[in-house]
Parts: C-alpha cells; structure tokens; sequence
C-alpha cells in the first residue's frame, strides 16, 4: 500500500509525521505505531486535516511516480477507500482511458477498516454522496 511505504522508517513522510504528532507516534524499532498516530490523529478535524495534509500529496506523488514506470498499455488498478468520501479525488487525475469507481456497503466499509485498523467497529455515518459512478475521459 502506498500510504504506508511513504511513512515507512526513514521516509520524508515519518520524519514529517514525527514532527506534527511527536515521538510518541513511533514503535522502538522506528517504525510507525499506527494506533498511537489515530490516537493522536483522529481526536478533532484540525488534527485530521493535519494528518491528511502530510499522507495525501505524499501518496499522490509516489502514485504518479508508479503511474509513469509503467507501459502505456498496463493496466493499473488502484484501491482507495477513501477517495471519493474524502473529497481527495481531485489529487488523483486519471492518467488512463477509463475510471470506474464502485460503491461498497457501510457494514463492508466498517469491517475492512476495522480489519486494517485492529479497532472495534461500531456504527458510523460515513460522510458524501456514495454511488457507483463510470467516467470516461
């Protein structure tokens, strides 16, 4: 997953991370305690977008770089949850003939968080509009 090489031990992308939430973020070993950054991270929407503002263009740039290594006829398949909810999705230009974005069900989008998480669910309103949509461009 790309959000997570780009904070991976040594990155730009954690010493940033270090810097905005502390060292408490950090496991021994240097790597990322991602539980201890959603304590932090997730506590209001100023910390949030101060968590977002550093991931997201760190993403986008990694992505665009993976994007330009392949051959113009590969297909390349991206997975993010959250671009649609989070109003990200114009930092993600297609670069191909055809995006198709797919809605998936609130339970499902819970339990797979939850999954990469290893938080307890509950239930939670998922903000945005959430249809499936095709684009071709």
């Amino acid at each position: 997953m790309i959000a997570r090489e780009v904070v991976e031990p040594g990155t730009g992308g954690l010493a940033q991370l270090v810097e905005a939430f502390g060292e408490g973020i950090l496991l021994p070993d240097g790597a990322l305690n991602r539980p201890a950054l959603a304590a932090k991270a997730f506590v209001d929407d100023e910390q949030r977008a101060k968590l977002n503002g550093i991931v997201h263009p760190l993403v986008g740039h990694r992505r665009l770089e993976i994007i330009e290594a392949v051959s113009d006829d590969a297909v390349v398949v991206e997975d993010i949850p959250l671009l649609v909810e989070t109003g990200i999705a114009p930092m993600f230009p297609a670069n191909r003939a055809k995006e198709v974005f797919l809605e998936v069900a609130t339970h499902s989008r819970s339990r797979s968080s939850s999954r990469r998480s290893g938080l307890r669910s509950g239930p939670r309103p998922v903000p945005g509009p959430h249809r499936e949509h095709e684009c071709s461009r």
